[in-house]
């Protein structure tokens, strides 16, 4: 389970729902689980994934920045907020409002 934590990067009691929503894991073996040895899982993770650790590693979220860029489009918030909310400077983002470069 724990080696299967850290390939897919996502919690070990979501993959025991999971394993069970497919049809892997009997309901009862689930519940069981849940009422012993998972219920400390609750609180604390075993072996909590490490950054750049399992699948996850590969992907970026990237939904922050899209609302940030949305809203400084829809002049909602300042381009000087928008840096700071990003944690970029401010020429970075008035490179990203002009696009790319047209010859």
């Amino acid at each position: 389970m724990i080696r299967l934590k850290r390939f897919y990067g996502m919690s070990a009691a979501a993959m025991l729902i999971r394993l069970r929503d497919v049809g892997l894991l009997p309901e009862s073996t689930v519940d069981y689980a849940f009422r012993t040895y998972v219920r400390a899982w609750r609180t604390s993770e075993p072996e909590p994934i490490q950054d750049g650790q399992g699948l996850g590693a590969f992907e970026k979220p990237l939904r922050f920045e899209r609302l940030v860029y949305r809203a400084l489009a829809e002049d909602l918030i300042s381009p000087v907020r928008a840096a700071r909310l990003l944690k970029l400077p401010l020429d970075r983002i008035e490179e990203e409002m002009r696009g790319p470069l047209v010859q």
